[in-house]
């Protein structure tokens, strides 16, 4: 349920240009979400083939679009956002209600829900698309 989430709040949001062959996906520290994601290899978004990658360390992360983060890595998540800085990766985690990260995932009533740090996603030029910002439980604005 959560490899299907990450790609359509990728799928679903506008990026900037850029003129990589590939849309990385990473995954950092959920060995169960990455595994679901490989149904998701070889997938487009933005015309550039997804690619994902199951990282084992913090050193490719620049190379992300998408870093999902999992709840053995998100110690070193202060480490993770200086690394980053202002490029556009949407951060995506499940381990608890990081306000750091654009997006988080939680199970609710059985049902997947997210909510949605616009103050994050704009200060890497992100933009989700209005019908993420409809479904997402919460949003923090700028």
């Amino acid at each position: 349920m959560k490899a299907g989430f990450i790609y359509n709040l990728a799928l679903n949001t506008e990026w900037p240009e850029n003129q990589r062959a590939n849309f990385n996906i990473c995954l950092l520290g959920d060995e169960e979400v990455g595994l679901a994601m490989r149904r998701y290899d070889e997938r487009r978004i933005n015309d550039q083939r997804v690619v994902i990658a199951r990282l084992t360390s913090m050193t490719p992360i620049r190379q992300c679009q998408v870093l999902f983060i999992g709840a053995s890595e998100i110690i070193n998540l202060p480490k993770m956002l200086k690394i980053l800085e202002d490029l556009p990766v949407l951060t995506v985690t499940d381990a608890s209600n990081i306000k750091s990260v654009s997006m988080f995932l939680a199970l609710e009533n059985n049902r997947m829900v997210f909510d949605l740090n616009l103050e994050q996603c704009q200060r890497v030029n992100l933009k989700p698309q209005a019908k993420l910002l409809r479904m997402a439980r919460n949003l923090k604005k700028p």
